[in-house]
């Protein structure tokens, strides 16, 4: 994953993934749903052609401990190296997703984020290789096998979202100082899709039993398995994202009530953003909480006052309160904290 360099001549033919997205419907019957999930992944490793891969030699060094856990680089990549990773991260996200036991409401925000991300990247016409079949893809693994690569693949998607997200909020910064709203705008509403899928992401990866992600998953994110216990704090992607959300916020600092009367659009551009994010922070509170019940984060200590499901509350909490002067219905939680995106 990284960030793109200017478009080159050769691009994809995406149209087959187009219409698998634009067919999803999450709310038909679990084989309906199935269909559609294996609809997506077989397309999207359709596109990839044979022996195709992302740069040449070794992988760029991982930025952080998680990075090396969950399988994630970062580096400044061609179009279509860029492109090629998506495919590959959105074939293996949704060949998992056909067994996964996920919301169709999650589902449909995933799919959309997943599009959102693919449109992103210009049309073109580079020959479909023939891929894998539907069947292939919704091969039944090992039951462990599979929860273990759920695990990966959902942070991997994930780490995706929160990348192109920052894309979007960056073209939307760069779009604000350049005085075009229409153009902010739209980069703000594909954001938001984005972060829409921020939730299913998690929902796919933590849709493993409790004793699995205790007995199994936590040990191996501890050492001696890794050199340090893993944090949310090392996700360099989720953090590169809240970065371009506070310039955006830092670009339009007025109130809702202020920008509304000026410039409304944005406003409620800006503020159906900041309801996602919220979102995102209270799903992650409820999405943890089944699989680590009472225990503390890998780095907290006994003498800890907080235990990870708390801690999380408290993010959600203080984001509710950064975000108050720029909705139009805060919860009210705190009327206290500075305004950021940290």
């Amino acid at each position: 994953m990284g960030r793109r360099k200017p478009a080159e001549s050769t691009s994809y033919d995406l149209d087959g993934l187009r219409k698998a997205f634009a067919a999803f419907e999450g709310f038909h019957t679990a084989e309906r749903r199935i269909t559609g999930v294996a609809a997506v992944a077989a397309a999207a490793r359709a596109c990839l052609l044979p022996g195709q891969h992302v740069g040449s030699g070794a992988l760029p060094e991982p930025k952080s401990e998680v990075q090396r856990y969950f399988r994630i680089r970062t580096a400044e990549l061609a179009e279509t190296e860029a492109l090629a990773e998506c495919l590959r991260v959105i074939g293996d996200a949704a060949g998992d997703l056909i067994h996964a036991p996920v919301a169709g409401s999650d589902l449909v925000r995933v799919v959309s984020a997943m599009s959102a991300v693919i449109e992103s990247f210009p049309a073109g016409g580079m020959p479909v290789s023939a891929g894998e079949t539907p069947d292939q893809a919704c091969r039944e693994p090992a039951v462990d096998e599979m929860w273990m690569w759920r695990w990966i693949v959902g942070h991997q998607l994930h780490a995706m979202f929160n990348v192109y997200a920052a894309y979007a909020l960056g073209d939307a910064a760069d779009a604000l100082r350049a005085g075009c709203d229409d153009e902010a705008i739209e980069a703000l509403e594909t954001a938001t899709r984005i972060v829409g899928g921020f939730a299913g992401a998690r929902a796919q990866a933590l849709a493993v039993p409790g004793w699995f992600y205790q007995e199994v998953l936590r040990p191996s994110m501890l050492p001696p398995l890794t050199g340090a216990p893993l944090s949310g704090r090392m996700h360099t992607e989720y953090r590169g994202y809240r970065k371009r959300l506070g310039e955006v916020l830092e670009l339009v600092p007025q109130t809702s009530v202020e920008l509304a009367s000026t410039r409304p659009r944005l406003a409620f551009a800006r503020e159906r953003l900041l309801e996602a994010d919220l979102v995102e922070a209270e799903r992650h509170v409820t999405l943890v909480e089944p699989v680590v019940s009472m225990s503390r984060s890998l780095i907290q200590t006994g003498r800890s006052s907080d235990n990870a499901v708390s801690a999380l509350r408290r993010i959600r909490h203080r984001r509710a309160a950064e975000i108050e002067p720029y909705v139009r219905f805060p919860d009210g939680a705190s009327s206290t904290g500075t305004v950021s995106a940290k």
